[in-house]
């Protein structure tokens, strides 16, 4: 929308610097009148992209790390349907992607485990039992601005590789008057050839002295997309390390075709997953300011996404014709693309009976993600030199995963799979061109469950103290307690081979009128043969729970996948703020060290009945100096520089003492609760040339020289065990501590309106950046008699974001295009494999046109050239998935009041 913005306009610019920095929405929104005798009382009149950018770079250069970041103008100009997706936007922002919307978010080049997430300053509870924030939970709209530091001040809280995710919610008293902004889009998806909508408001009011504001932002939406999608889910090597080289007649086809080793697909199959989505928050404010010198805040923020996820499947499954009963593999017909099997010829061999080689497989999976928390503030302004600020909230995230059933419907068929001319397009056909839903046999049905639940709770104090000695202008020192907490738990239900109950797919076939119902149009290739033209039947799952209900299934808990870790951290810090000359050249920055120690409990199981266990207690601690400067060379040229040392702890579920043993040999694969922190020493260097009030050129290079990262190996000191006889050190195998490296890298941007240019030309705009980002860490992989390099998880080492727009008074256009490099997605996926993801590049485009001042059509569109994500196993040829989400149109009408 096109909120109007009125700008004081100040003589000395230090002081307009420093209410800037104060009120860190300066330029975004109305601005109190101030009372200085010296102030300009000019006001310009802002709106639309114009104060979008404006707001943007007055974030940027008035702050003292280096930080990015993007407003809500700028969020709601764009198709965004969460704040993942609005933040791939920003310089050295990666994002990854589920059901066709952003969900994970990775800074420059280290995964979101390495990320902080904080709401107005404070850290953000996760739903997935790791330190990575599911930002798909989170609607666009809820947020005034976006911020990325990228550097960081010692009262800023701990925990950071990457970078710290700043999401800052509207404050009522931050504004002159009362306004009300409401909006309602319906959304069409082009797979799924389903509609959907989206509302969302958000009202701020104060009372007429202006010492007291309340806020709220709300939003809901409902949408059902699809996925088409084509997996191998694993490839299985074969060399002179594996047990049945020999017995199976793997060394004289290897032999044969002068080869060492072969690799050939597990199962080739076909998907269509039906996401039902349905998200709603709301993040309510209270602002109290009954003087000049004291403020109370209570901020709220409560978010859920339910998702109601059917995913069928029509799967061959070679790894059953190779290695069962003893078959031969040189009874089939092979052919292979160096050591990668490309074609594989089983469409006339004599099955035995039990032979499986067709299957439909349907699933269903009911989950939610939950966010909710409250921060309570106070800032109080004691006398003219002294500020305390208290703070005390908590944050909570709870992620559910129900998956129910998992049905398995078989048929004894034989079959080809062909991936000879492009190994993205597996072809492949069933012996007779297909086969009878009467034929396929109800074989099993399982039910698992998953519980993820983190909370946050924390109470902080922090002291501010102006100065006059030598360049400091003020001194900070400050205290935090948090405490994390977090619980996952896994439920199976007993998996029963149903195979006796004499049901088919035809039991269980979802009709459409009089026939049955099929996946039509599936967006892979035309000349695809079954099954994998998505044209496999449909499984009707009402029908399914009511052959065999949920509740009379036999329940229990997985122990062994199951755990809890606490964390109970102490932290202090003093910073010095910095503002003075060196010769003639005007700085400011902060210099300080922050000191911090945590206690770490982590307890579980190693058995699934819950009898073995362990508990371990540990504490670390550590130092962490950094320093900020920013040398004003020239009223509109800004030089940076950032030191620091910096840690992020493990995931929660590396952490874990839950795992598997063999009481035996007293040996465990479990998680280890004795990980050390990653940790990191950081650099960065920057220059900002501001050659206009809307323009700006930027270049930074950033060093991050990490100790050490998360691989697989021998636990030092083995793992504590109650094995109910009392405490046995067990050996143990899990991740630890493996060899450090340095990331290192480039990020460059450019924005501007081009409001100099005569008439039309004038409203054009553009934002470009570039980063790129490389590394010099190898973690191995190590398969059968082979070793790979794997680099970091989500490191692309190039990725770009370009907007051009165009605006007038009552009009504006924007197209967003955001590409990214492949990347390692997945050290390790259910079968153990390393997932890389091919290169990714999307556009999106929205037009607003403004009808009076008080309402505003929209129409967007998301993946306007239908990108697909493909990834593979190691390298291309061996095809993991290709997954299609379709495009994604919207028209919209906003309301402000």
């Amino acid at each position: 929308m096109n909120h109007p913005v009125s700008i004081k306009i100040f003589k000395h610019t230090v002081l307009a610097l420093a209410i800037s920095a104060a009120s860190g929405t300066l330029l975004a929104q109305d601005v109190v009148d101030a009372s200085d005798d010296d102030m300009v009382i000019e006001e310009v009149i802002v709106t639309g992209m114009r104060a979008s950018v404006l707001d943007a770079l007055a974030r940027k250069r008035n702050s003292d790390q280096i930080v990015d970041a993007i407003s809500s103008e700028d969020i709601g100009k764009l198709p965004d349907e969460n704040i993942g997706e609005a933040l791939q936007r920003i310089p050295g922002i990666t994002i990854s992607r589920e059901a066709g919307e952003g969900k994970e978010v990775s800074v420059r080049g280290l995964g979101p485990s390495l990320t902080l997430v904080t709401v107005n300053g404070q850290q953000m509870a996760s739903t997935e039992g790791s330190r990575a924030v599911n930002f798909s939970v989170l609607d666009s709209s809820m947020v005034s601005a976006l911020e990325v530091w990228k550097s960081p001040m010692a009262r800023q809280d701990e925990g950071a590789v990457g970078g710290t995710i700043n999401i800052i919610t509207r404050s009522p008293l931050s504004y002159n008057n009362t306004r009300t902004n409401l909006s309602a889009q319906g959304q069409y998806e082009q797979l799924s050839d389903k509609w959907g909508g989206r509302f969302t408001g958000n009202v701020l009011t104060q009372n007429e002295a202006k010492t007291f504001g309340f806020a709220i932002s709300a939003n809901y939406s409902d949408r059902t997309s699809r996925s088409d999608q084509v997996v191998i889910p694993g490839w299985t090597l074969q060399d002179p390390s594996t047990n049945d080289w020999k017995s199976r007649g793997w060394d004289d086809l290897a032999a044969a075709k002068g080869l060492d080793y072969i690799y050939y697909p597990m199962d080739a199959s076909s998907r269509v997953r039906l996401y039902d989505r349905k998200r709603w928050g709301i993040t309510p404010t209270f602002q109290w300011r009954p003087n000049d010198d004291l403020e109370i805040n209570l901020y709220g923020l409560y978010s859920k996404l339910e998702d109601h996820d059917e995913n069928q499947t029509a799967q061959v499954r070679i790894r059953d014709l190779v290695r069962g009963n003893g078959r031969d593999v040189n009874d089939y017909d092979w052919e292979f693309d160096g050591n990668v099997a490309s074609f594989f010829d089983a469409t006339d061999a004599k099955l035995a009976n039990g032979w499986r080689g067709y299957r439909n497989i349907a699933s269903l999976r009911e989950n939610s993600w939950t966010n909710k928390g409250a921060n309570f503030t106070v800032d109080w302004n004691v006398n003219d030199t002294n500020l305390l600020y208290f703070a005390a909230g908590t944050s909570k995230g709870k992620g559910q995963l129900n998956t129910y059933p998992v049905s398995s419907f078989e048929d004894s068929v034989g079959f080809s799979v062909d991936l000879r001319d492009d190994p993205r397009f597996p072809q492949s056909i069933i012996n007779g061109g297909g086969t009878d839903d009467s034929l396929m046999d109800l074989r099993t049905l399982s039910v698992n469950d998953q519980e993820n639940k983190e909370k946050k709770t924390y109470a902080q104090m922090d002291w501010t103290g102006d100065t006059s000695w030598w360049d400091v202008a003020s001194f900070q020192a400050g205290v935090k307690y948090k405490k994390d907490t977090t619980d996952h738990v896994q439920t199976r239900h007993v998996s029963n081979n149903v195979s006796s109950a004499g049901y088919t797919l035809a039991d269980f076939a979802k009709m459409c009128g009089d026939n049955t119902c099929v996946f039509k149009d599936f967006e892979y290739a035309n000349d695809t043969l079954p099954p994998l033209n998505g044209s496999f039947t449909q499984v009707d799952f009402d029908e399914l729970e009511s052959a065999f209900p949920r509740d009379s299934r036999e329940t229990s808990i997985r122990y062994n996948e199951s755990f809890k870790v606490s964390e109970k951290t102490w932290a202090g810090y003093l910073q010095a703020n910095l503002d003075g000359l060196i010769g003639n050249t005007v700085y400011r920055g902060n210099i300080g060290l922050r000191i911090y120690e945590t206690k770490l409990t982590s307890s579980g199981w190693l058995d699934q009945d819950g009898t073995i266990s362990g508990v371990v207690d540990r504490k670390y601690s550590d130092l962490l100096p950094s320093l900020n400067l920013a040398f004003i060379l020239k009223d509109d040229l800004i030089l940076r520089t950032g030191l620091a040392k910096v840690i992020s702890r493990p995931d929660q579920e590396d952490l874990a003492l839950a795992g598997t043993y063999n009481l035996a040999n007293e040996t465990a694969r479990v998680g280890n609760p004795f990980l050390r922190p990653f940790k990191a020493r950081t650099a960065d260097l920057g220059i900002e040339w501001y050659f206009s009030d809307v323009g700006m050129i930027s270049a930074g290079l950033f060093y991050k020289d990490i100790e050490s990262f998360i691989s697989n190996g021998v636990i030092e000191g083995g793992i504590p065990v109650d094995t109910g006889e009392g405490i046995v050190i067990f050996d143990a195998t899990g991740p630890i501590n493996g060899d450090g490296g340095t990331v290192k890298g480039l990020e460059v941007g450019y924005q501007q309106i081009f409001d100099s240019l005569p008439g039309f030309w004038g409203g054009f705009g553009t934002q470009i950046n570039y980063t790129y980002t490389d590394s010099d860490v190898s973690i191995p992989y190590f398969e059968g008699e082979l070793v790979y390099s794997m680099p970091l998880e989500e490191l692309s080492k190039n990725s770009l974001n370009f907007t051009l727009f165009w605006e007038s008074d009552s009009f504006s256009a924007r197209i967003a295009y955001n590409y990214r490099d492949s990347f390692l997605s997945n050290r390790a996926n259910t079968q153990g494999n390393p997932v890389f993801t091919d290169d990714y590049g999307q556009l999106d485009a929205g037009i607003n046109w403004t009808i009076n001042k008080t309402f505003t059509l929209s129409l967007d569109a998301i993946n306007l050239n239908n990108e697909a994500r493909y990834q593979y196993f190691l390298e291309p040829s061996r095809m993991l998935a290709w997954r299609a989400s379709g495009r994604r149109y919207t028209i919209g009408l906003r309301a402000r009041f």
